[in-house]
């Protein structure tokens, strides 16, 4: 196995290898190397203890994890308190996995009388006269949370003060680093994760290239080999991540084995039929995000 230290000083040495050939300079390779290494010492964020991430990732000893992905869109309304409550139900009749769900975007939606939405508050029984939701603790865990904005950072914050259980039995998770880094900024406490697909930024879901310019598209594509090296090197890092969420098409043992050594776990999104959802959980063993817990359904990128 590769050691953690070992694969820091690969970093810092490729670092100052390339910036030795760009710029010929032995003086600047040497600053921008120490430049670097000083602001991950400086600015990163230490893990959180593994002993509460395995909490998290793996309540139930020696079983994969299942998350709904948004709270199991295909099978009810997304994002909503009915979804969460068929969750619950789907894990007590399959009693072999560990069934979470997965909350997107801003909102968690409530379809009361009065319906409402709350942006990142999470909602139960809400009323049309006052606009209140009263957060109901059963529905609180477990729970991964996606958010894009920015601004989720300071409101879940006050969420996790306001129910400590969140802390061992929630995770954060984002495409965004910088959300991500804001929540450990926060609240260096809460369990984060990094979600990435490789081309992202260049090509759709289904390998369709975003941009019709030419120059555009190879220009985006060398920004998506930046990001990808990025975060397989220092954003992980920097955030202090326990959890890196990447596409199905991805993984491998070897992708596996690679995170392992550096003490984060792969979670697989999205898996939607029955076959890929046997092979994750009986040859790769890692836990996965899926649409549905009874059916097969369309992929999700």
């Amino acid at each position: 196995q590769v050691r953690v230290s070992d694969q820091g000083v690969t970093l810092y040495s490729l670092v100052f290898v390339l910036v030795l050939v760009g710029t010929r300079s032995p003086m600047w390779s040497t600053a921008l190397t120490a430049s670097l290494y000083l602001f991950l010492a400086m600015f990163r964020f230490p893990q959180v203890a593994t002993s509460r991430a395995q909490k998290v990732l793996h309540p139930l000893v020696g079983k994969v994890s299942v998350v709904a992905h948004r709270g199991g869109g295909h099978d009810a309304p997304e994002n909503t308190i009915a979804a969460i409550r068929e969750v619950r139900v789907m894990a007590k009749k399959i009693n072999t996995l560990n069934i979470k769900f997965i909350l997107k975007r801003k909102t968690l939606v409530c379809p009361t009388a009065g319906c409402c939405t709350h942006n990142m508050r999470l909602c139960g029984n809400c009323t049309n006269k006052n606009n209140h939701c009263k957060q109901p603790t059963d529905l609180l865990a477990p729970l991964w949370v996606f958010f894009l904005a920015i601004q989720a950072a300071a409101a879940l914050k006050d969420v996790y003060k306001r129910y400590p259980v969140l802390y061992n039995s929630s995770i954060v998770c984002s495409f965004e680093p910088k959300v991500i880094y804001r929540m450990r900024q926060s609240d260096p406490e809460v369990l984060t994760a990094l979600t990435h697909r490789p081309w992202s930024l260049s090509t759709l879901g289904d390998g369709t290239p975003r941009f019709s310019s030419m120059w555009k598209h190879h220009w985006m594509t060398m920004m998506d080999i930046l990001l990808d090296w990025a975060h397989h090197h220092l954003l992980w890092k920097l955030c202090g991540v326990s959890a890196f969420l990447i596409q199905k098409n991805f993984v491998s043992q070897n992708y596996i084995q690679y995170w392992a050594q550096r003490g984060v776990e792969v979670v697989a999104w999205t898996i939607n039929t029955k076959l890929e959802k046997e092979y994750f959980q009986e040859v790769l063993h890692i836990n996965y995000i899926t649409d549905s817990l009874v059916e097969d359904c369309e992929p999700h990128y």
